[in-house]
C-alpha cells in the first residue's frame, strides 16, 4: 500500500512519532493509554470516537490540517 494511503492509529505521542518516521499520516484518539502526550507531536487527525475517523477516511476530511478534530457532526 501506498503511504499517502495509510494512516496508524495511536493512542500515545509514541505512536504518533512511529507514523511520522514511517513517513505516514497520524491519527490520535483520546480514548486510549495516553492521550495526554498526543500534544507533542500532534497528530495529523485527533478523534474522540471511532466513528469520526470512519467518516474522515471516507471521505469528510476536505480541509482538515494537523492537530485537526475528528469530530464531522
Amino acid at each position: 500500500m501506498d503511504r499517502d494511503r495509510t494512516m496508524m492509529v495511536g493512542d500515545s505521542s509514541v505512536d504518533i512519532q512511529t507514523a511520522r518516521n514511517a513517513g505516514v499520516r497520524s491519527c490520535g484518539v483520546t480514548y486510549g493509554f495516553q492521550p495526554e502526550s498526543l500534544a507533542d507531536p500532534a497528530p495529523d487527525l485527533l478523534v474522540d470516537r471511532m466513528d469520526e475517523l470512519a467518516d474522515w477516511i471516507l471521505g469528510s476530511h476536505a480541509g482538515r490540517e494537523r492537530g485537526q478534530r475528528g469530530d464531522t457532526k
